[in-house]
Parts: structure tokens; C-alpha cells; sequence
């Protein structure tokens, strides 16, 4: 079973600082902020969580089979997490690397206007005036 199908099968929900959510909710949260509601933040508290349980009790008691079954619920979860922030990121690097290429191609189509422009003003003044009589020609 894939983790984003154990996850809706499991009604999973992921702890943020303004409440839980579910696992379509992820694709809404930042991948960082400056409030503490980003992924990061509900990938440490998952992490937090599996920790817990796998330390066992402190009195040395066994390690139950609920808390083995969340364990390995929890860790599905973080799972989703780190995916969700791959791909948010992936998404965020293709952005900025398509602005970046609009940009460098501006630039060059503005170095070509200028040479196009120079081009026109180094020519003669019969050339230029052969060229504008052959635009009104047409």
C-alpha cells in the first residue's frame, strides 16, 4: 500500500500550529515562514512523535502493537511530508529557472535591437533612402 493511500485510508491528519490537517490541506502549507506554519514544522512534530514511541516505556515495559501500528503510521506521514516538500520545491526551482530564461532572453533580444539600430545608422544615407523608397513600394 502506497503511504498516500495508507494515509487516506487512515484518515491521517498532520499537526500544525493552527490546528491539524489533512493530507490534501499539505499542498497548501509553505515549505517555509517566519510563523512556524511550514512543513518543516510538521515534519519536526511527526518526528518528535515516532521518537517517543520508539524509546518504549521508561519503566521497561514491552512496546505495544498500537504503538508499533501508529509508529509505522507516523512514519507513512512524515513520508508525505517529505514528499510534499519535494515537490514544492522541485516546482519552486522550475519557476525561478523559467524567470530566469525569460529574463536572459529579454537581454538578449534587447543587444540585438541595438545592433540592428547601429546596423541602420552606420548605413549611407542613399542606402537608408533606398530602403525606405522599396517599403513604400510595397
Amino acid at each position: 500500500m502506497n503511504i498516500f493511500e495508507l494515509a487516506s485510508r487512515s484518515k491521517s491528519r498532520f499537526p500544525t500550529n493552527r490546528g491539524h490537517i489533512n493530507v490534501e490541506q499539505l499542498w497548501e502549507v509553505p515549505v517555509a515562514s517566519k510563523d512556524g506554519f511550514d512543513l518543516e514544522a510538521i515534519a519536526q512534530q511527526i518526528n518528535s512523535e515516532i521518537e517517543k514511541l520508539s524509546t518504549g516505556s521508561i519503566l521497561g515495559g514491552a512496546i505495544l502493537k498500537k504503538d508499533n501500528d501508529r509508529k509505522t503510521l507516523l512514519e507513512a506521514e512524515l513520508e508525505i511530508v517529505k514528499r510534499v516538500y519535494a515537490v514544492k520545491t522541485e516546482e519552486a526551482a522550475a519557476v525561478l529557472k523559467k524567470r530566469e530564461k525569460g529574463a536572459q532572453r529579454q537581454r538578449i533580444l534587447e543587444a540585438i535591437s541595438v545592433r540592428e539600430e547601429g546596423d541602420l545608422k552606420a548605413k549611407s544615407k542613399e542606402e537608408l533612402l533606398k530602403e525606405l523608397a522599396a517599403l513604400d513600394e510595397e
